[in-house]
């Protein structure tokens, strides 16, 4: 007999406050630390601070919208959160942060290809040949985009 997947109900107006607070944070953190970026080396430019500066910014504006929008609904009540799979969306939450961790370590495409498939495992994916030409597919999409057509090498 098959087993509903166990299911993590949360507050709806709790988590859409929760998950702009957060987001709040990082945007904020994203755009000081995109503070430090060297400036341009022209005035045609906008150098490589101003990129995720305007980013942070509309995050934070989005943000703060979550933030109004919860508040302004006119019942109290918010439909709950269902997470599917709790264990296997924080299993894929915790790839990414080593993904992020281990690019400059290992560099991106390797860690790329380690981590891709573990992150599509922990989304349920479990047939080999797709989460391997997956991962090889997306660090050749990302080789070709960016070191043929922009010119930028990854480490």
């Amino acid at each position: 007999m098959d087993r509903a997947p166990p299911t993590l109900l949360l507050n709806g107006r709790a988590m859409l406050v929760a998950v702009a607070i957060i987001s709040l944070c990082c945007f904020v953190w994203m755009a000081w630390l995109s503070m430090a970026f060297p400036d341009p080396f022209n005035n045609a430019e906008v150098g490589p601070a101003r990129v995720p500066l305007i980013a942070s910014a509309g995050g934070i504006l989005t943000g703060l919208g979550l933030i109004v929008h919860a508040f302004r609904q006119k019942s109290n009540y918010m439909p709950p959160v269902a997470i599917r799979k709790p264990l296997g969306v924080f299993a894929a939450l915790l790839f990414t942060i080593l993904w992020v961790e281990a690019m400059p370590r290992m560099g991106f495409y390797f860690a790329s290809g380690v981590v891709v498939p573990l992150i599509m495992f922990a989304g349920g994916e479990r047939r080999p040949l797709m989460l391997v030409s997956a991962a090889v597919g997306f660090v050749v999409f990302v080789h070709l985009c960016f070191s043929f057509l922009l010119d930028i090498e990854f480490p």
